[in-house]
């Protein structure tokens, strides 16, 4: 099995697998997992054969209101006068390399990891027969159709140990939080962003939440990151490529969770699965992926403070999370006390997704 690049690797570290210039699906096929993709790609299909639509579906609403928001939250555009950087979305087939080794580890237990919610609710449903077993009786009118009340109580049982007995395994942690995007990828050198529907109805399944909900949290974690990495400030600067590629995890990974948790949170009227899928996935994720949250809090102008963190950063080709968390800090210093700043509406606009211009 391949060994995953530790934490402390730089963000866009060779062997990262989105690091590759290699375009259009995931790159497994030569490393030994190659089974495990094209299993798990029939398995999906045969669970969950409209999981890859939904997902197209999801991207073709949100695509455009999500660029939107970041631009006007992030300060950064991708066109600038007469000139425009394309990051098309690609919406792919396979499995990142540490997904499907992550997979690998739990063989026997494929079926209940795309079953799952309808094995909880197999739970549910046969205690709440049992516990109204005599108004069962009644209503069907048949006392002899009706399973006995001891057989509920045994299936019930049953799939409530099937489930303890995956969770003691952790293998939804250990699915989820492989430190490394899994779900989608920015890849950063073609550039383009990638949606992996496979992995994307993987942990929907795992974690009881919609593809579409958690589509959107994807697609707006890694346009983020194209954004902080190709967007153009007020000076037509972006950052530069390298540095990027060699910054810390935590800032990285970091600034994509911020704003991706900004972009569900402004949706969470029109699209409120988006944000429960956010806080749902966050709270299997460690690390580099967690590591935002102590930097500001809400009651704080957090949106300035980051924004002006994150230019700083850009202009100084600064790659240490100290040197960006103690940017955070003098900026929450200097922002206390001034009058807010109003923010300017988000509206949604429309996109031409094959271009990726905007």
């Amino acid at each position: 099995m391949p060994t995953p690049p530790p934490e402390d690797v730089p963000w866009g570290h060779q062997s990262r697998h989105y690091a590759s210039l290699e375009t259009g699906r995931a790159d497994v096929r030569n490393d030994g997992l190659g089974d495990i993709e094209r299993r798990w790609g029939h398995l999906v299909r045969a669970a969950m054969p409209k999981a890859r639509e939904e997902v197209e579906q999801a991207f073709r609403q949100w695509n455009g209101i999500v660029r939107d928001q970041l631009r006007n939250e992030m300060g950064l555009r991708l066109s600038v006068g007469g000139e425009a950087q394309s990051v098309p979305v690609r919406i792919c087939d396979g499995l990142p390399r540490p997904l499907a080794a992550a997979l690998q580890e739990f063989p026997d237990w494929e079926w209940l990891m795309l079953h799952r919610p309808d094995v909880e609710a197999t739970v549910r449903g046969a205690q709440l027969l049992a516990h109204h077993y005599d108004e069962a009786r009644l209503t069907i009118g048949d006392a002899a159709s009706m399973a006995p009340e001891s057989s509920l109580i045994e299936v019930a049982s049953s799939a409530k140990q099937l489930l303890e007995r995956f969770d003691k395994l952790n293998a939804i942690k250990r699915i989820v939080d492989c430190q490394e995007d899994v779900l989608g990828g920015y890849h950063f050198r073609i550039p383009e962003v990638r949606l992996y529907w496979v992995p994307i109805s993987i942990v929907s399944r795992l974690l009881g939440i919609p593809v579409d909900a958690l589509t959107l949290v994807v697609l707006a974690h890694e346009l983020a990151h194209a954004y902080s990495h190709l967007g153009r400030d007020i000076d037509g600067e972006a950052w530069n490529t390298n540095t990027f590629a060699n910054a810390d995890m935590a800032i990285v990974e970091g600034i994509a969770q911020f704003y991706a948790q900004v972009i569900c949170e402004s949706l969470n009227m029109r699209f409120p699965a988006a944000r429960h899928a956010f806080e749902i996935l966050l709270a299997k994720q460690s690390g580099a992926y967690t590591a935002y949250r102590d930097w500001l809090d809400s009651t704080e102008r957090s949106g300035e403070i980051m924004r002006v963190a994150m230019i700083e950063c850009r202009s100084r080709n600064s790659t240490s999370t100290a040197d960006f968390e103690s940017m955070v800090d003098r900026h929450r210093q200097q922002v206390k006390g001034r009058p807010g700043r109003a923010r300017s509406g988000v509206a949604a606009t429309s996109f031409d997704s094959s271009s990726g211009v905007q």
